[in-house]
């Protein structure tokens, strides 16, 4: 049988076999069908229609389905050659591109100028003249296939589903990745909203998506946000006479879809995506402005050449790419000091099949996570001072929060109070000021520790009194015995670990004589970070060989893993048991046997039965394949809940990732 406008006959019985239960498709699952095979807002009217000789029964066959369909793209072409035909007022045989917008419309799709531009580019006209009715429908199945996305976009989202495709082109991805991808592609949403979009597609609850429900969730994400933008502006009376968005009010438009707005790369995004000199905006130039904004991870140029020239400096090969145990020395000379776990979670949802490489696109993607963080620490700790929800807090409180963040002392010459007193005339400051002074806060803090040589301004305090009370003769220099003392206090596995106690050896044998002073102090401390995260990088990438985990499972591990940090890095006995508990029954006996478990993968120390009572991530990782080799306590009937879904599990717990 002839394929029905570029859906062939194997595409209609992929969409059957999706949807059908007991081999048969019920005719209310006849929208859902429609829209994986392209066919964007199917029409009510010609479901009815085309249902017509079908209409005693309530589901349909594999046959009649494609039947079905056969008839329903007849009834649209139909209805399409008497639209355009109507248009086409002076018989020409053609229509002019600029009128197709209308005729969109009419068949209920809301097309973007420039989604539309490019199509009818891709289709070999020019957009100012007219188009053929052979033409039209070429252009209009280019749109459907890319479910109205630009080509551009269309290619990235079918790159970063690849990416995804943790099977490797199994042609699905899992619904447990769409929140990552939408960050990954830079959209500020929550997991509650991303969630709603998921129900609304994959309606069978199957815990995947294919390509084409992957475009249709995009798609339906696009229309929530255009939506959310002009609901609220319309009740903040930000819409000029012709529903369009003063230029002067994209701050806030930005900031109401989960942005804290920076000003700089704003207008950039405005200037390059084409709407400079225009006293308004429609809905498709926000679109435009937030797809050049995304791109770009919200950016200006200025900050995407410091980011470069960080990377540069780490890329001494010229290759293009640098390695993941580098990443570290790349966010510290940003001003982004990031804690190692953090720094690997982060690298899991960028380096997603564990090659060890990034080029310049992936770390600016980084760095633009890291950053995410803060902002998302930002909101919830207004969140956690409002609980109300009334939108405001007292100045009070906005000191306490920016010490919990500890950034209330960011840069000394960024005096916060001030600003803050400046800012806000009354005695509550709402969020959209709160995050305005954390994130300048941050910007100073950032900038502070640039200049520091990537210590933070806390960090460089604190090594100033760990230099000053080494200095036991106060002449402006600490003797190797001294620094010594200062090393095992601040990296003991340095100094006690009998495997690195040869690198710290050799970094003290190359000081070449008897004491440092404050600057080759600084060095030295420099030295030995980055040599303690080679550590530990070694020793995760050597427990991953052995727990033979793959970079998913190592990824879904490590949420669960922070989620119970609570700062040091490493899990405890009794959080690791209080994990374990929420998925598995454990007994008196099993927690004796957990616990025996738990410390014979962790070093000797300190600790309990002079064993220590603490598990890094890569301990954490061989503790989890001890347990389900051996199956504890039936794990590996439970382990797609530990594994697949960690975030219900830290739930359970009130853990939070951070």
């Amino acid at each position: 049988m002839a394929p029905v406008n570029g859906r062939s006959e194997e595409d209609l019985q992929t969409v059957f076999s999706r949807l059908k239960h007991d081999n048969e498709l019920h005719r209310d699952d006849l929208p859902r069908a429609l829209e994986l095979l392209r066919f964007l807002q199917p029409d009510p009217r010609w479901i009815e229609q085309a249902y017509e000789q079908f209409s005693q029964y309530s589901t349909l066959s594999q046959d009649e389905f494609i039947t079905f369909i056969r008839d329903y793209e007849i009834r649209r072409r139909e209805a399409a050659a008497v639209e355009f035909k109507r248009l086409d007022g002076e018989k020409t045989g053609s229509v002019e591109v600029s009128a197709l917008m209308g005729l969109f419309r009419k068949f209920g799709l809301e097309v973007m100028p420039r989604v539309l531009r490019d199509a009818v580019a891709e289709a070999g006209r020019n957009s100012n003249g007219g188009l053929e009715f052979d033409e039209f429908e070429s252009v209009f199945e280019l749109i459907q296939v890319r479910e109205g996305f630009t080509k551009r976009d269309y290619d990235l989202f079918m790159d970063v589903f690849s990416k995804f495709d943790s099977q490797g082109r199994s042609g699905f991805i899992s619904t447990a990745h769409f929140i990552s991808i939408l960050h990954w592609l830079g959209f500020s949403w929550t997991e509650e909203s991303a969630d709603d979009i998921l129900r609304k597609v994959d309606l069978e609850h199957s815990g995947k998506l294919s390509e084409r429900e992957f475009l249709c969730c995009l798609r339906k994400v696009r229309e929530q946000e255009l939506e959310k933008i002009k609901h609220a502006l319309q009740r903040e009376g930000a819409l000029d006479y012709q529903g369009r968005v003063p230029v002067g009010k994209l701050e806030p438009v930005f900031a109401l879809l989960g942005y804290v707005p920076d000003a700089e790369p704003i207008d950039e995004a405005v200037k390059d995506a084409g709407v400079t000199g225009r006293e308004s905006l429609d809905l498709a130039d926000l679109w435009e402005i937030f797809t050049v904004y995304r791109s770009r991870e919200g950016f200006c140029a200025a900050e995407e050449r410091e980011i470069f020239e960080a990377f540069r400096q780490c890329d001494a090969a010229g290759v293009g790419t640098i390695a993941a145990s580098d990443v570290g020395k790349v966010l510290r000379s940003l001003g982004c000091p990031t804690a190692f776990e953090v720094r690997q979670h982060l690298l899991s949802k960028i380096d997603l099949a564990g090659k060890g490489q990034l080029d310049f696109v992936d770390v600016r993607k980084l760095v633009r996570m890291c950053l995410d963080r803060e902002k998302i620490a930002m909101r919830r700790a207004f969140e956690a001072k409002d609980p109300e929800q009334t939108g405001e807090i007292s100045k009070e409180a906005v000191f306490e929060v920016l010490n919990r963040l500890k950034i209330a002392d960011a840069a000394e010459d960024f005096p916060a109070r001030e600003i803050l007193l400046e800012l806000v005339d009354g005695d509550v400051v709402d969020l959209a000021d709160f995050l305005f002074v954390a994130n300048s806060l941050h910007k100073a803090a950032r900038r502070a520790c640039r200049e520091n040589g990537g210590f933070s301004t806390t960090e460089l305090r604190e090594l100033k009194l760990s230099f000053q009370g080494g200095d036991r003769a106060g002449v402006g220099e600490v003797l190797v015995g001294e620094l010594l003392r200062i090393v095992d206090r601040l990296f003991p596995s340095l100094s006690r670990d009998a495997g690195r106690r040869p690198a710290l050896e050799r970094m003290v044998s190359e000081i070449g004589g008897d004491g440092v002073e404050f600057d080759a102090f600084l060095r030295f401390i420099v030295q030995c970070r980055e040599t303690t995260d080679q550590f530990r990088f070694e020793k995760e990438e050597a427990a991953i060989k052995q727990t033979c985990f793959s970079p998913e499972e190592v990824r879904q591990f490590r949420e669960l893993f922070l989620a119970g940090d609570d700062g040091d890095h490493e899990l405890s006995l009794s959080e690791a048991l209080e994990m374990v508990r929420t998925v598995l029954p454990i007994c008196t006996k099993s927690a004796e046997e957990f616990r025996a478990i738990f410390l014979s993968i962790t070093p000797w120390s300190h600790g309990v039965d002079g064993r220590s009572d603490q598990a890094d991530f890569p301990e954490f990782l061989v503790l989890m394949r001890q347990m389900m080799d051996m199956n504890f306590a039936g794990i590996n009937d439970h382990s797609e809940k530990i594994a697949t879904d960690p975030l219900s599990v830290t739930a359970t717990l009130g853990w939070s990732l951070r």
